[in-house]
C-alpha cells in the first residue's frame, strides 16, 4: 500500500490526530482504472456534503494536484482518500479552525468478478444505530461495520444489516436493490447508512432504462417475492445477490444489464486526474 498524507509520501499519522483519536473525518473509496477517478462526481459531491454537514473546511484546491500526483505513480487499484479533523489536545472540543489532515492510501486490486453466480449474503445480527446527522455519510467510524463483519466465516462475501428498528439498511460495505416487475427498490438512508456513489448513480439514471426507484422501508420479509436482489459499491460495482439465508433468487436479466450499464456509466463521471 502507497500513502500520502497532505501531498507527502509519508505512512503515519500524529498521535494527536482525531481521526485515530475520535473517529473525527470522513473517507471515500474510488476505483482507478487508466489514470481516472470512476463516478468521481458522486465521490465529490458526497464528500463535499459531509465535510459541511460535520462542520470541517471543505477539500483544498491543493487536493486535485495531490491526487494527480498519486495516480502518476500508480496503476489500476482503489484510492482511499481520507480527511481528519486535524491534531487536538485531550478532550472532544475541535480546535478553531480545525486545520485538517488529507491521507491518501492506494492499493492494487484485481479486476472486477464479471457477474458469476452471484453471491452469498449473511443475515447480520448487528444493527446500524438510526442517527440522521450522521446518515449517508462515510464518516470515519465504522464500529457496526466491523462487529457484523466478524459474525460469519463461511462462504458469504457479504453481510446484510438491518436498523435498530429491524428494517433493511443496507450491506456492510454496500448497498442494497431488490427488483418486482419495472420497480427497483432499495432502503431509504435518511436514518442510517451510506449515500452510495453507484447507489445514487441508479438514482438518478436508470428511469431512462425503462426502469422506476421506489426507496421502501421494509422488513426483510420484502424480499420474499423479489424477482432479483442486488448489492453495489464502488469496489464490486453490481453484484447479483443468490441466496441469502433459505431464500434464494436467480441472477436475472435486469442485473445483467445493469452491470454493462454501470460500467460506461461510472466512465461518464469520471475525472481524469
Amino acid at each position: 500500500m502507497l500513502s500520502w498524507i497532505d501531498g507527502q509520501p509519508a505512512r503515519d499519522l500524529p498521535l494527536a490526530d482525531r481521526g485515530w483519536r475520535y473517529g473525527d473525518g470522513l473517507f471515500e473509496t474510488v476505483r482507478v482504472e487508466q489514470a481516472r477517478l470512476l463516478c468521481w462526481t458522486y465521490h465529490q459531491r458526497r464528500l463535499r456534503l459531509g465535510c459541511a454537514r460535520l462542520g470541517l473546511p471543505a477539500p483544498p484546491a491543493e487536493l486535485a494536484d495531490w491526487i494527480g500526483r498519486a495516480i502518476d505513480r500508480t496503476g489500476p487499484g482503489m484510492l482511499r482518500l481520507a480527511m481528519t479533523a486535524g491534531e487536538s489536545g485531550a478532550g472532544y472540543r475541535r480546535p478553531r479552525p480545525a486545520t485538517p489532515h488529507w491521507i491518501l492510501q492506494w492499493q492494487p486490486i484485481p479486476p472486477r468478478p464479471a457477474g458469476g453466480e452471484g453471491i452469498v449474503l449473511y443475515p447480520c445480527r448487528t444493527r446500524l444505530p438510526r442517527d440522521p446527522a450522521l446518515a449517508g455519510l462515510k464518516h470515519a467510524n465504522r464500529l457496526p461495520q466491523v462487529l457484523a463483519r466478524a459474525e460469519w466465516q463461511d462462504q458469504a462475501e457479504e453481510g446484510l444489516m438491518c436498523d435498530t428498528d429491524g428494517f433493511l439498511a443496507a450491506g456492510t460495505a454496500s448497498n442494497l436493490f431488490w427488483r418486482r416487475g419495472s420497480c427497483l427498490y432499495t432502503p431509504p438512508l435518511a436514518q442510517c447508512g451510506v449515500w452510495g456513489t453507484r447507489r445514487q448513480l441508479l438514482l438518478d439514471e436508470v428511469g431512462a432504462l425503462g426502469l422506476t426507484v421506489c426507496q421502501q422501508r421494509a422488513r426483510p420479509s420484502a424480499l420474499a417475492d423479489a424477482e432479483e436482489v442486488f448489492i453495489c459499491n464502488a469496489r464490486i460495482g453490481i453484484r447479483p445477490v443468490r441466496r441469502l439465508g433459505h431464500r434464494r433468487w436467480p441472477v436475472g436479466p435486469q442485473s445483467r444489464r445493469l452491470q454493462a450499464w454501470l460500467v460506461e456509466a461510472e466512465q461518464r463521471t469520471a475525472w481524469a486526474a
